[in-house]
């Protein structure tokens, strides 16, 4: 029972950890509470009163377990700055329309847990991606900075990522976008007009020319990892003006050429390829690695020896 940590009027950090919690009804005069941390095995209800705005009006960042359920009120948190580990499905359509009422929230972290079920849950879940993608776009108006979107585990359900492949108009400040097992079909558009990326990470069905060209002229982006299921030119080619500012590099890829001209990623430091495929298939080469000056770590990962050789020739 956790009334009695409603009395501690100074509190300003409280962090909890364990199986089971029961929250009282009213946070009573936590005013300045800035940051709850929750970690809880069980199934957790976090209800209106102790979300009230009311109650917690200096709350700034919220951490709660996946399996969480947040209550009414979360409208009423007009100072919050970071939600982390959200469950889409255990969120009301309600709680994700009023998400793009918090316009000084810079860290949306989302959880999608659905497995596959029945068509009750896929009509309930399109009224849901309608209503985030609403709310996202009042969010990348604002202040948003980091969204991460995660997919808890392989064999459940792909989301519908409609909302974010066509996210319009881009956000403004977005710094940090880690959508974490969704598959895009290609790289989206919109990505090139966020200037202020740093750190991005995508799966893409297809990799083609105009979708590498979009990911190199970030300006800002010193972090990226991306994975692209196929390469229907077999040949990656990161031109002389690419990735200014890259300092870190994960490349997933079908076997292919993977070019580097002079000039391209200047300021690069650690590089991770993983390279796949059929052993009879061409491995191809990597081409240009000297140019990459500042280069400190080199990690190469693959499936069969020829794919081995074709690197060892290049390094």
């Amino acid at each position: 029972d956790l009334s009695p940590v409603c009395n501690l009027f100074q509190l300003r950090y409280l962090k909890l950890e364990g199986n089971r919690f029961q929250f009282p009804d009213t946070s009573g005069e936590l005013r300045y509470l800035q940051v709850v941390d929750i970690k809880c095995s069980g199934d957790l209800v976090l209800v209106g009163g102790f979300l009230s705005d009311a109650c917690l009006p200096s709350l700034r960042h919220l951490r709660t377990p996946w399996n969480a359920e947040l209550g009414r009120g979360i409208n009423r948190l007009t100072s919050i700055r970071t939600l982390e580990e959200i469950n889409f499905c255990n969120c009301s359509v309600e709680n994700i329309r009023h998400l793009g009422m918090l316009t000084n929230l810079r860290t949306l972290g989302v959880i999608y847990n659905r497995r596959r079920g029945n068509d009750e849950d896929d009509q309930t879940d399109m009224v849901k991606f309608a209503a985030l993608a609403t709310s996202l776009r009042e969010l990348g108006s604002c202040n948003l900075r980091c969204l991460d979107f995660n997919v808890a585990l392989m064999e459940h359900r792909q989301p519908s990522i409609g909302f974010l492949y066509s996210w319009f108009p881009p956000p403004q400040f977005l710094q940090k976008f880690h959508p974490h097992m969704i598959f895009f079909f290609r790289v989206p558009y919109w990505i090139q007009q966020v200037e202020t990326l740093t750190s991005l990470r995508l799966i893409v069905d297809k990799l083609e020319g105009d979708d590498m060209r979009v990911l190199t002229r970030l300006p800002c982006l010193a972090y990226l990892d991306l994975q692209a299921i196929k390469v229907p030119g077999m040949e990656i080619i990161i031109d002389s003006v690419s990735f200014s500012a890259l300092k870190e590099l994960k490349l997933i890829y079908e076997s292919s050429s993977l070019s580097i001209e002079p000039g391209a990623m200047p300021k690069l430091r650690i590089m991770h390829l993983i390279v796949f495929g059929h052993a009879e298939q061409d491995t191809r080469s990597l081409v240009g690695i000297q140019h990459l000056h500042n280069l400190e770590d080199v990690i190469i990962t693959y499936d069969y020896n020829n794919v081995m050789v074709a690197f060892r020739e290049a390094l």
